[in-house]
């Protein structure tokens, strides 16, 4: 009997010495392929996070506004700066820097990062080149882009992968020639004119000029004269019984509404704040406003930024149309070939003494019983809809809007009214037809005068560059 329990129990050690055994083995197995398998995973985390910075960058790149020191959308996260962008071609060849932001967090948890290097390659144009203030033309640059992706715990590194690729970028700038002003377009020969229609009712009517719709025009029911001292022409048809002193002639040729080149105007209007061709004294009969007195003067009044607003260009106007400043008679003399550019919606409920060409973009919104005057020629180009409220009012100048004109009450205007939609003439609304002499009535440059570009409009990375490299290959590659 105690043989037998001898036996046993040597027997379950035996078994319990194998069950041991085998949980070692399976322990000792488990833990390096876990161990293992957390590297694969925190090293695929990291090569995720270098692939990620290597498209930001190559987003940035395509979507930089070097004119507008911009990288779009404004909104957005962005790795590069605008002047990580500049400093690419603004330095030769060799050339490496870590942008601005340097290394950044790509995931919160896990906890992963990257920083980039990017390097000048003897590629392509490797001429240095300042895009701010260098001559026009393109720019292809060839870059070389280092990248770490790291995985961090406790803020120590447990997995990295530094990867390695070649970007093409291609510079394009292009600036606006406004040393020669082309001629005014010719729908500011009309007293009315409509991309569309034109519609007479109650006392509506064009004195002392021609109207021209591109559609047809409604003269009314009433048996009064519409156009007095013109004639009325259209691409269409003309029906009703309203008259025109000059006659009435229909299926005319069709002219083409110009839209309203923004660029160029919003160029025009730098150039007046900055002292550039027109505005320094190169063209005749538009004020030099290359003396930094002069530019501090408009700065004061107009700020600095391309736009301004209504009240900033009438508190502007007053003033050097009241000075006794020897020094800004040039601005009062020659103040009908300034433009102004005002960004946004606008809104006119007073009466306001202007002069010169404004664009604003947006809608204008004018109350009822404003007054809107002008000491020699005023032009509003509007790049939206324009509304008159109720009321009487006096608008001493020229519209021109790419949206509708639209009013309720009277007015009268002295100047002539550009509409790209139909315009409806009721009420007691007059038009006199006052032609002016001013530079800035181009609406639409031609080809050779569009808007002003400094972009990057090309990034591409090369085939088959890509590959993973060394930390010592990263910290290589620089000249500094």
């Amino acid at each position: 009997m105690k043989k037998r329990k001898g036996i046993a129990l040597i027997t379950v050690l035996l078994i319990s010495a194998l069950v041991f055994s085998s949980i070692i083995a399976v322990i000792l197995k488990v833990i390096p392929e876990k161990a293992m398998s957390n590297a694969k995973s925190t090293g695929e985390r990291a090569l995720t996070a270098a692939e990620a910075c290597i498209s930001q960058i190559a987003f940035d790149l395509r979507n930089s506004d070097i004119g507008n020191n911009v990288i779009n959308p404004p909104d957005a996260y962005h790795y590069l700066t605008i002047n990580d962008v500049k400093k690419i071609v603004k330095n030769g060849v060799g050339y490496a820097f870590i942008p601005e932001k340097g290394e950044v967090q790509f995931t919160p948890s896990p906890d992963t990062y990257y920083v980039a290097k990017i390097k000048r390659l003897n590629k392509g144009d490797v001429d240095e080149w300042d895009p701010d203030t260098g001559s026009d033309g393109d720019k292809k640059v060839y870059i070389g882009v280092y990248v770490v992706g790291k995985v961090k715990q406790n803020g120590n590194i447990v997995a990295q992968k530094v990867v390695y690729t070649e970007m093409l970028v291609k510079y394009h700038k292009k600036t606006i020639d406004l040393s020669t002003i082309p001629p005014k377009s010719a729908v500011f020969n009309y007293g009315v004119f409509s991309g569309q229609d034109i519609a007479f009712s109650g006392n509506a009517q064009e004195v002392a000029g021609n109207i021209f719709a591109d559609g047809n025009i409604d003269m009314g029911s009433a048996n009064k004269t519409r156009v007095k001292n013109g004639a009325a022409y259209a691409h269409g048809g003309i029906t009703g019984n309203g008259k025109a002193d000059y006659g009435i002639y229909q299926g005319q040729d069709p002219i083409e509404f110009p839209m309203l080149n923004i660029d160029y105007y919003k160029a025009l209007a730098e150039a007046f704040k900055t002292g550039q061709k027109p505005y320094d004294g190169s063209v005749l009969g538009y004020p030099n406003t290359n003396d930094p007195y002069v530019q501090s003067v408009i700065a004061s009044y107009l700020g600095t930024g391309v736009s301004s607003t209504i009240n900033q260009i009438a508190n502007f106007y007053q003033y050097i149309s009241t000075t006794a400043d020897p020094r800004l008679q040039d601005l009062k003399i020659n103040a009908k070939n300034i433009v102004y550019y005002v960004e946004g919606d606008t809104h006119i409920n007073s009466n306001v003494k202007l002069q010169g060409t404004i664009v604003i973009n947006g809608n204008l919104d004018m109350n009822g019983c404003s007054e809107l005057d002008n000491d020699g020629a005023l032009a509003l180009l509007v790049n939206g809809n324009v509304d008159h409220g109720n009321g009487t009012a006096t608008l001493n100048g020229i519209f021109y809007t790419t949206g509708s004109f639209t009013g309720n009450g009277s007015f009268t205007c002295n100047g002539a009214i550009v509409s790209h939609n139909k315009i409806d003439l009721n009420g007691t609304f007059t038009i006199n037809y006052t032609p002016v002499d001013m530079g800035n009535l181009v609406i639409e440059p031609s080809p050779g005068e569009e808007g002003s570009e400094n972009v990057v409009d090309i990034c591409e990375q090369s085939p088959n560059a890509w590959r993973e490299i060394s930390i010592d290959d990263f910290n290589n590659a620089t000249n500094f």
